[in-house]
Order: structure tokens, then C-alpha cells, then sequence
């Protein structure tokens, strides 16, 4: 009985490279799946930074806290509205 007899070769070189493909595309996706919880946890910091910087601003922009700043640099918040000025011909 010849080795050629017991085992095929060229189908044992094609389950290697079968193997080997497979090997290659398991550690390509462990890569993607990094890459992507990566990208995610940024959004994630992204979106807390966004509304942390949101809330500041509507707190500087409230009417109260204005009326506060302006105070502390002596300005006078007028009573009336303005007015509008119509052009004369």
C-alpha cells in the first residue's frame, strides 16, 4: 500500500489552506470587533462631552444668569424694548 493510496494529497493541502483562510478571517474580525467598541466608546464620551457643553450653555443663556453677569460689570439691563426706527422718505 503506497502513501498516495492512504492520503490525497492535494484534498489535505486544500483542508490546510481551508484552515488556514479560516484562521486568517477569525483574527480579521476579532480586528473589526476592536475597532468598533473602540469607535463606540468614543461616541459615547462624544455625546457626554455634547450634553455637558449643551447644559452650560443654557444655563449661561438663562435670563437670570445674564442679568448676573451684566450686573457684576456694572452695565444696566434696560426696562423698555428697543424700538425700531422706520427710514423717512
Amino acid at each position: 500500500m503506497k502513501i498516495e493510496e492512504v492520503f490525497d494529497i492535494p484534498f489535505i493541502i486544500f483542508i490546510a489552506s481551508l484552515i488556514a483562510f479560516s484562521v486568517f478571517v477569525g483574527h480579521s474580525i476579532d480586528g473589526v470587533a476592536r475597532k468598533t467598541q473602540k469607535a463606540q466608546k468614543e461616541v459615547k464620551n462624544l455625546q457626554f462631552e455634547h450634553l455637558a457643553r449643551k447644559s452650560e450653555l443654557m444655563q449661561r443663556t438663562q435670563r437670570t444668569n445674564l442679568e448676573k453677569q451684566l450686573s457684576e460689570r456694572k452695565l444696566i439691563i434696560p426696562s423698555t424694548p428697543p424700538t425700531l426706527l422706520k427710514k423717512q422718505k
